[in-house]
């Protein structure tokens, strides 16, 4: 979580709806961006809960974005590189 803080975010790729996951042997840990400062651990997992766990941290994060916290919040994946 460290690296998450330092903005080294590591070897990572977009699972979809906003959701991305980070590589890492043996696990895999699935957050979502809003703003440039503000990252969300969603959960984690392993290769064998996968699929589950893609479909559960795009769930995640579709809940966040409707609540009260997110609505002044504008989630710029655009900017994402950029971080």
């Amino acid at each position: 979580m460290f690296r998450f803080e330092t903005g080294n975010l590591g070897d990572h790729r977009a699972v979809g709806q906003g959701a991305w996951e980070r590589l890492r042997p043996g696990v895999r840990i699935y957050f979502a961006k809003a703003r440039k400062t503000i990252v969300l651990l969603l959960l984690c997992g392993d290769k064998s809960s996968q699929r589950g766990d893609i479909r559960r941290a795009r769930e995640y994060w579709a809940e966040y974005r409707n609540t009260p916290w997110h609505a002044e919040v504008k989630t710029g994946m655009s900017d994402w590189r950029s971080v």
